[in-house]
């Protein structure tokens, strides 16, 4: 009996731990995505900004009007140099998430392998099907932070 609610505690926070892996994974997607948006804006911005940096002209309007654009871009672009250091803090955040995850699940399957629990078959299959998912999730984190830089 009592090992019946020690396996059941546990599937719950296997089942718990597997649901927050891939919430975060889900969310690790979506901040790369748009880290990966925000990159693409930072460089046309930076772009924009050289091509204005490198015309040269004698008028004094235009040098004005030029020098308020260039002061517009600069504030753009520190305002997305400093999303983008959010965001890569908060992709850093999740990786560290999900190695406490990580861990924790192997915790949990060195806790069910000390054990002689009468459903370890079940639970050892559960653990695989959790490990598998888990690496999925990690090859997709992978491919995501590859596409991110």
């Amino acid at each position: 009996m009592a090992a019946r609610h020690v396996l059941s505690a546990n599937r719950l926070k296997v089942n718990d731990f597997r649901n927050k892996v891939a919430e975060m994974a889900t969310q690790l997607i979506e901040l790369q995505q748009e880290n990966k948006d925000i990159r693409r804006q930072l460089r046309k911005r930076e772009r924009c900004l050289e091509q204005y940096e490198q015309q040269e002209n004698d008028m004094p309007t235009l040098l004005q009007r030029q020098a308020q654009e260039s002061h517009v871009f600069r504030e753009q672009l520190r305002r997305q140099k400093n999303l983008l250091k959010e965001k890569e803090k908060k992709v850093k955040t999740t990786q560290d998430e999900l190695q406490r995850t990580q861990r924790l699940l192997k915790k949990m399957k060195e806790l069910v392998d000390d054990k002689q629990l009468a459903e370890r078959d079940e639970l050892n299959s559960k653990l695989m099907k959790a490990e598998l998912d888990l690496k999925e999730r990690e090859t997709a984190f992978k491919v995501g932070l590859s596409r991110l830089y």
